[in-house]
């Protein structure tokens, strides 16, 4: 009984521990935005924006150069296939001849 009493009494401390951590955090979070001030807020808030749209044009633009590669691939596989169609038809016609 004594062991089991122990180990809720442990859980509890540890789950008062955590939530006085996470309030302590939220707490110092709170402090650092209203020390920013409205002005610095908006204007790093204007940064942000900026680099999510450099970086939704970079990887369309990364995503357009792949998607070209990918038809220059297709249309080199595409001619081999083809030529190696044209040789397989003279070889059949060569094969009937015989």
């Amino acid at each position: 009984m004594q062991v089991r009493s122990k180990l809720i009494r442990g859980f509890v401390e540890a789950k008062m521990h955590t939530q006085n951590k996470t309030l302590e955090q939220q707490q110092s979070q709170i402090q650092t935005i209203k020390s920013l001030g409205d002005t610095d807020y908006s204007g790093s808030l204007a940064l942000v924006e900026d680099k999510d749209e450099e970086i939704s044009r970079s990887a369309l633009i990364m995503f357009r150069a792949k998607e070209e590669e990918i038809e220059k691939i297709n249309m080199v596989v595409r001619e081999r296939v083809h030529a190696q169609l044209g040789h397989v038809e003279e070889e059949t016609k060569c094969l009937e001849e015989i």
